[in-house]
């Protein structure tokens, strides 16, 4: 039947036939109160009797400095417009925080990695030539050379014909000369493994680091909604805020390794290395994640993320398997041989770098470059 508002107050009534309804959004808690004629029918504050706000007179030089927009009362439908419009973008601000701090999470934790790695990296390199001494003393192994101790530490003093200087070799007085050789280049290939995986993984990181960063200025860019939605599919924030915890979000962000899509929206996860492959299947996954490797051959550890009371789809599978074939360096084998098993069936054999699995299911598979194209965009 009518609105009133109380002059100067924030207050408002609505008025119908029989009925009042009150909203008072002063003092900082609010009240909503349904009145017929003077009795309360219903109060958010649970109250039976209700004081109407008293105007207040304001003067002309407060009235001056309080903001108005002549705008908003142009027509109710003039109101809604711009109603409508302050929510897209509140809804817009509270979207980019969010982003906005996922973006940041990941970058902090890229660089935090890279900075390990990195000073892991200028530990290898401290390492002693092993390499060099294995090499030095194949030259005078026919001469067999005797180890002398020197600060409590034991030595082979060899010399070095092109430097035409004496080299001391540092040795493990429990190992014959055979048995020392071998652990020169033993070591020298350890070494250079490590730095080799160690550079691989840095270089991984830094890609996905200029990713985020680049993420970031679009953000900052981004003016409207469509744009953040393609930032967020593109992150896959939707997916992995459904299918994964904070804690299981921030092990996928120091995944090195390859991440992937299925088409019913299920994470999978390939390792490069030995080193991947470990921290992938022992670290990352679940008991009930599904992990894949091609039969009978050396290769890349493949998990699929399943959320709680999940399974994957036979279109899942094969999306894993040939992620998994890729991986392993099977681009050209033809049709492959691929076991999978829960992740709670494999298990690391003691004092060495490789696993056994049990209760194991076999697809066979040929690389479907259709699938292929799809799974990598």
């Amino acid at each position: 039947m009518g609105i009133q508002t109380i002059k100067n107050e924030r207050a408002l009534q609505i008025k119908f036939s029989q009925f009042t309804l009150v909203f008072v959004f002063i003092p900082h808690q609010p009240e909503v109160v349904l009145l017929e004629g003077d009795t309360v029918l219903a109060s958010t504050k649970n109250e039976s009797n209700f004081t109407f706000p008293t105007g207040r007179t304001v003067t002309e030089d407060l009235l001056k400095k309080i903001p108005f927009r002549k705008e908003w009362i142009q027509s109710i439908a003039t109101y809604a417009t711009l109603w409508m419009r302050a929510q897209d973008e509140q809804a817009l601000g509270l979207r980019k925080q969010a982003i906005a701090k996922h973006l940041e999470h990941q970058r902090k934790s890229f660089q935090k990695k890279i900075k390990s790695l990195r000073a892991e990296s200028e530990q290898n390199e401290l390492e002693p030539d092993w390499n060099y001494y294995g090499s030095l003393l194949q030259i005078h192994f026919h001469s067999q050379p005797k180890a002398i101790k020197d600060e409590g530490h034991f030595y082979y003093e060899l010399m070095d014909f092109e430097k035409d200087e004496k080299i001391l070799v540092p040795v493990d007085s429990k190992l014959n000369l055979k048995q020392q050789l071998e652990r020169y280049f033993h070591l020298a290939k350890r070494n250079k493994t490590r730095t080799f995986e160690t550079s691989t993984r840095i270089a991984a990181l830094e890609e996905k680091l200029t990713h985020t960063l680049k993420a970031q200025t679009r953000l900052t860019e981004a003016t409207e909604i469509s744009a953040l939605l393609a930032l967020e599919k593109e992150l896959r924030l939707v997916e992995q805020s459904f299918s994964h915890s904070i804690k299981e979000q921030k092990k996928l962000v120091h995944f090195s390794g390859k991440q992937y899509q299925s088409e019913e929206g299920l994470t999978i996860l390939s390792g490069k290395n030995l080193n991947e492959n470990l921290e992938l299947t022992f670290k990352i996954a679940k008991g009930n994640d599904i992990w894949l490797h091609v039969k009978g051959r050396p290769g890349s550890h493949t998990i699929i993320l399943l959320p709680p009371g999940k399974s994957a789809s036979l279109e899942t599978l094969l999306d894993a398997a040939h992620a998994c074939i890729l991986h392993s360096g099977g681009k050209d084998w033809g049709k492959t041989e691929v076991d999978y098993t829960f992740r709670k069936h494999v298990k690391k054999v003691k004092n060495q770098t490789e696993v056994i699995y049990t209760h194991n299911k076999t697809l066979m598979v040929t690389l479907d470059p259709a699938r292929m194209k799809r799974l990598f965009q």
